[in-house]
């Protein structure tokens, strides 16, 4: 949950709150709490016959609409305005010399809009000031908007640093924006790891260049390779890595056929991984030898999105989730051989009309599998980690719902399954044991690491954080944050 801001037009100064109700992923709901101690109401974010997930709200100047930054397509921010005690919501029409604009600066170009969310209006009403990063830098920028229409008619950058520019706020008088020039590098990190007793026995140290963001990492289960997506100048790489050699070779860059989800086969002589092609469109499942450094389609092209996340132990299937036609995921299993020589069509381990099915995992005897239940209700978003067998059969909770939770994984042993969850404030990896016999967890969830400080935590990006372990290791991404203030003035001008 987040405070976003009072309302701050002159009748209503301080007498309402918004707030921001989300669990790092997923769906954000936006409420407006009085100060007089009523019951928070919901503001209706769903505008259109097409509705996008909302990103963030910030409030109006006249402090009864909010405006929500929505996950529109392109380059171009898309804003909603629409009242707090309900009505149709009005969208910003952007004006096409805008669109050129911010089209020209995001040519040929895999940037990071994704991470942008904080905006606000100026108190004349006359502008929204905006963060927006392009190719590993984020600036600030402002759109003036015309207060009637909230037509948008003109575009330009505040700020033309090259690190992360955000967290801003805006004077009473909207002459100057103070802001945060922050800089902070995400490495894949290893500690050393008692996976039977879950904790932690050593200090951990990070294994990739803090020149390049690492997220998604695998670890293959002798734990001496690891592979990564790599994030360098606004440009995703798919790289492996060996902890003998050190060495970083780029695995795959290509704009045409960008890869995501790999997985190290049982013996560590394979990869699998999801290609997209580009060109024709789709996507589907390969495999890369790690010896001689081919690729091998696993499935044909797919307009249906996918990920995979496992591999089982007798390395002849793969676990992936992939999105059905209407719109929700639902859990397969795929044999690992290469197409079109296999004719066994993938198997449907676990589907549920309105629930989105992620981050499945085997047990070590391959007879269960441990995934991520996510489904969408009136008033929140919800993850709870289940449990399944393999052949079938009803799904074991294993987390309550009441804090998000992510990435489920099995110890080796297969008498624990580790995750990351937040109900500590932080994401934190946790653990919880199983009884194969009787089917059903044992005891309370302990907690594993203790990330809460910027210093150094888990990111919040849950779609592209990784967590892997074998035996003796445990490896996840961290990020470093640090920052400085700075102040523009004249931005009203």
């Amino acid at each position: 949950m987040r405070c976003i801001a009072n309302s701050h037009n002159s009748d209503a100064c301080s007498t309402q709150i918004l707030f921001q109700s989300n669990a790092g992923t997923g769906e954000n709901q936006f409420y407006v709490a009085s100060l007089d101690g009523s019951q928070p109401h919901e503001v209706r974010t769903r505008f259109s016959e097409r509705p996008f997930p909302a990103r963030s709200a910030a409030w109006h100047p006249d402090g009864k609409r909010i405006s929500v930054w929505v996950w529109g397509e392109g380059p171009v921010p898309t804003f909603w305005t629409v009242p707090v005690v309900g009505g149709e919501g009005v969208e910003s029409v952007i004006d096409s010399q805008i669109l050129r604009q911010l089209a020209d600066v995001s040519a040929n170009s895999d940037d990071q809009m994704g991470r942008d969310v904080k905006f606000s209006w100026m108190p004349s009403g006359k502008a929204i000031i905006f963060e927006r990063t392009f190719r590993g830098v984020r600036n600030l920028w402002k759109m003036s908007m015309d207060p009637e229409t909230l037509r948008a008619y003109a575009i330009e950058r505040l700020t033309v640093g090259s690190g992360l520019d955000t967290d801003f706020a805006i004077s009473a008088d909207g002459s100057r924006v103070a802001f945060t020039a922050e800089s902070d590098r995400v490495q894949a990190w290893i500690f050393p790891f008692d996976s039977i007793h879950g904790r932690l026995t050593g200090a951990g140290a990070a294994v990739t260049s803090p020149g390049e963001e690492a997220w998604n990492p695998n670890l293959s289960r002798d734990g001496k390779k690891m592979t990564f997506m790599a994030l360098r100048a606004g440009k995703w790489e798919l790289r492996k890595q060996s902890q003998m050699d050190g060495d970083t070779p780029v695995m795959a860059d290509d704009s045409n056929y960008p890869r995501w989800s790999a997985v190290w086969s049982p013996d560590g002589k394979s990869l699998a991984y999801v290609r997209a092609n580009t060109g024709v469109g789709g996507n589907q499942l390969v495999m890369w030898s790690a010896e001689g450094r081919t690729e091998q389609p696993l499935t044909p092209l797919s307009d249906l999105h996918m990920e995979l996340t496992d591999w089982s132990s007798d390395g002849k299937q793969l676990l992936l989730s992939q999105i059905t036609s209407d719109g929700f995921a639902q859990i397969l299993a795929l044999p690992a051989i290469p197409h079109p020589n296999s004719e066994t069509l993938p198997r449907i381990i676990a589907a549920k009309d309105a629930h989105y099915l992620w981050q499945a995992h085997f047990s070590t005897d391959g007879q269960w599998v441990a995934f991520l239940d996510q489904s969408s209700h009136s008033t929140r978003f919800e993850s709870i980690l289940c449990i399944a067998r393999v052949t079938g059969g009803p799904w074991i909770p294993v987390t309550d719902g009441k804090f998000w939770v992510d990435k489920p994984r099995w110890a080796p042993d297969g008498k624990t399954i580790y995750f990351l969850s937040r109900q500590s404030g932080f994401y934190d990896v946790w653990g919880i044991r199983f009884d194969f016999a009787k089917g059903k967890t044992v005891g309370d969830s302990f907690r594993v690491t203790d990330f809460g400080s910027p210093a150094l935590m888990i990111p919040n990006d849950m779609d592209k954080v990784g967590l892997s372990l074998t035996q003796d290791k445990l490896m996840l991404p961290l990020t470093e944050a640090s920052g400085s203030i700075w102040v523009l003035n004249e931005v009203d001008q």
